[in-house]
């Protein structure tokens, strides 16, 4: 019975075994015994930590314990959860995780390198900044508000200066993003991404999905990222127009999202030439894009690996984009 106990499995085996507990369980393991200690000593156990909002307003107690610890053993990537199918999950008050939320932002360390939070969660912006701004060596950033889970699009409207004036401070002092995505932000994005520009010349990752206000001058911005790989602009309000600066400037892409908007055949025809090493292209849902307008895109691109297109094309697109698999968007 000796040789079965759990203490004397293999250490990898161990280890797999442990990557599936809850944190709250890790912890309690790594102070059970000193193999149980020896074995979660492993800085891969507490680089990642995720909470759900609802367990947030639920036992904060529990999360502020759970943080600290996380972060005393080299917490680096941190992510505020929001299962949008969750019940109570819309009966959350705008200001009622506010305070939960930035007690336990306030216990991360000042080192971490990616954060995702909803932006929704915090009635007041510059509380949010004051949390935030000490993340100086933050790599990866994502923020979104996702109003259409609330139904308070009024409320944020009025909000819509103080948080203009947050991610002004805060791209103008973390200086070191490499990975940025930002949705539905309706309304304050146009001076943020000059700051973002401006300070943070070395983005490589950009999401603006669901931002219907993003026109040519903020896009113009987007473009004087010049070592920008991956573009999402899903489902925002853009045409041939306002895509001219980034074709123009952003060669270096390798993949482009330009899903759901106004696109036409006319940019479509401009992309081989102007993103020579573009891997990954989506238009689904580009309904100004014609058959014609496919068939001269598929004639004269090379490059490309993945191309997601709206399912009305499944058929006559089979035979022109035989080399590289097409994906069918729902």
């Amino acid at each position: 019975m000796e040789g079965k106990h759990f203490l004397n499995m293999p250490l990898v085996i161990t280890e797999m075994v442990v990557k599936y507990l809850r944190p709250n369980d890790i912890i309690a393991l790594s102070k059970t015994c000193k193999s149980m200690q020896i074995v979660c000593t492993n800085p891969k156990f507490w680089r990642k930590l995720i909470l759900k909002v609802t367990n947030l307003v639920s036992n904060t107690n529990n999360c502020e314990f759970i943080v600290k610890e996380f972060s005393e053993k080299g917490l680096i990537d941190f992510e505020i959860y929001y299962p949008r199918d969750e019940s109570g999950i819309k009966n959350l008050a705008f200001g009622e995780v506010d305070n939960c939320a930035n007690k336990v932002l306030k216990l991360l360390p000042n080192d971490l390198e990616k954060l995702q939070i909803p932006l929704f969660m915090f009635s007041n912006a510059m509380n949010l900044l004051s949390s935030l701004e000490r993340f100086t060596n933050l790599k990866s950033l994502t923020m979104g508000k996702h109003i259409q889970v609330f139904g308070e699009f009024k409320n944020w409207k009025r909000k819509y200066g103080s948080i203009n004036k947050m991610l002004n401070i805060l791209f103008t002092k973390i200086q070191t993003l490499e990975h940025v995505v930002i949705h539905d932000c309706h309304g304050f994005l146009k001076e943020p991404f000059s700051r973002l520009a401006r300070n943070n010349p070395q983005i490589k990752s950009l999401d603006a999905s669901y931002s219907w206000s993003l026109d040519r001058s903020g896009l113009k911005d987007i473009a004087c990222f010049d070592g920008l790989q991956s573009l999402t602009l899903r489902c925002c309000g853009i045409n041939d127009e306002n895509l001219v600066d980034v074709l123009d400037n952003c060669q270096k892409l390798e993949a482009l999202d330009i899903s759901w908007t106004f696109v036409t055949s006319i940019t479509l025809a401009k992309i081989p030439e102007k993103l020579p090493i573009l891997l990954y292209l989506n238009i689904s849902g580009c309904k100004a894009i014609t058959y014609a307008g496919l068939r001269q895109f598929s004639l004269a691109v090379s490059s490309i690996k993945k191309f997601y297109i709206r399912k009305a094309f499944t058929i006559r697109m089979a035979c022109l984009f035989a080399t590289y698999p097409v994906y069918l968007d729902k």
